[in-house]
């Protein structure tokens, strides 16, 4: 995790895909849990295709937190797999 703070901007940088999941259950599940880890990164096609969330070290997933405008903000790559799993994408 690679963290970044200024007077404006607080951004932090996961590579590991369970560290992000518990960060973002963290912020969104404070109140009530109706997010669950299951339906998560993860989205299944009615082809039964899928798209998922890819993160390692050259595609992090990103936290952008404005200090000045209070926003929120997730930057994240995505994959998408064809019904059989096999990759339709590079990671280039």
């Amino acid at each position: 995790m690679l963290t970044k703070n200024t007077k404006n901007i607080e951004e932090i940088q996961f590579h590991n895909e369970e560290s992000f999941k518990r960060f973002l259950l963290g912020l969104a599940n404070k109140y009530a849990k109706y997010i669950k880890e299951d339906d998560m990164m993860f989205k299944m096609e009615k082809d039964n295709s899928y798209s998922r969330v890819i993160m390692n070290q050259a595609h992090p997933a990103t936290f952008y937190y404005s200090k000045t405008l209070e926003m929120l903000q997730v930057k994240t790559r995505y994959g998408h797999y064809n019904r059989l799993g096999v990759p339709q994408f590079t990671l280039n």
